[in-house]
């Protein structure tokens, strides 16, 4: 099977959680959504120094739940302005509304923000309150150099 096919059954099945968590009222209790919207947040990191460590952080609305359904992201040289395709950093993304990381601990950039294009696709949608951050934290590991970065969460957004 291509792997573009295999991206599209896998989009197909991550719609059918996405009703499961709107449908199930998972995100807010007694409420009922009036408009669910897509939607991409964007945390950006500038020039991370060579073995250095930088956080940043990537408000959520506070008129809407998040549902983020997929991580997309770009490393590129501070200098240069080359894309780097296999960066040597590691990423940890925490939900600042319950203090839990998504990661056991911080993972390679492009294991988890996908690679050439193609998005990350989660297992299952998740969850993000309304008026609360995400949280990352990226570790540069080369030697030498400065990057950027910039990480997308792409998903829906949930009025109520």
């Amino acid at each position: 099977m291509q792997v573009f096919q295999r991206r599209l059954i896998d989009a197909a099945q991550q719609q059918a959680s996405l009703q499961d968590i709107i449908l199930k009222n998972k995100t807010r209790t007694g409420q009922t959504p009036t408009m669910v919207q897509n939607y991409t947040y964007v945390g950006d990191f500038s020039s991370v120094t060579a073995g250095g460590t930088a956080q940043t952080n990537v408000p959520i609305q506070g008129d809407s739940d998040f549902i983020m359904v997929y991580m997309s992201g770009l490393v590129y040289d501070s200098s240069s302005l080359n894309v780097i395709t296999s960066p040597y950093a590691k990423l940890q993304i925490t939900d600042n509304s319950s203090q839990r990381s998504m990661f056991s601990n911080p993972v390679y950039f492009s294991l988890v923000m996908g690679n050439a294009g193609f998005p990350y696709i989660l297992q299952e949608p998740r969850l993000v309150t309304a008026n609360t951050q995400l949280v990352l934290t990226l570790n540069n590991l080369q030697a030498t150099g400065s990057i950027n970065a910039e990480c997308c969460f792409s998903g829906y957004r949930v009025y109520y």
